[in-house]
């Protein structure tokens, strides 16, 4: 398993030794330079058996880039999950994983 995005986010993941880094950062500045990361996307979703478990970062929130096959991405709506729960992110994380990946 790949996570994809900045250092910071995949400290959520770094405990478990089956998930590796892959540092695509977000850019900064305009459109073009924002989409710029499209190429290195496209390269480590090029395998058919890729699984995008997308957390509503900034790569992805404007909808404008390519993040693989639709019926094998899954998008953690992190502002909506888990509404007026008090549990944390990683909390609310870990179990979106795991339900979106049990069904």
């Amino acid at each position: 398993m790949i996570f994809v995005g900045p250092l910071k986010n995949y400290e959520l993941f770094a405990g478990d030794p089956r998930i590796q880094h892959a540092p695509v950062a977000w850019r900064r500045g305009g459109l073009r330079e924002r989409l710029g990361v499209e190429p290195e996307l496209r390269e480590l979703l090029a395998d058919q058996d890729s699984l995008v478990l997308d957390p509503d970062s900034r790569l992805t929130q404007l909808g404008l880039l390519p993040v693989g096959a639709e019926e094998r991405y899954h998008l953690f709506e992190s502002r909506s999950y888990g509404g007026s729960s008090a549990r944390t992110l990683p909390g609310l994380a870990a179990e979106w994983a795991r339900d979106t990946l049990e069904s």
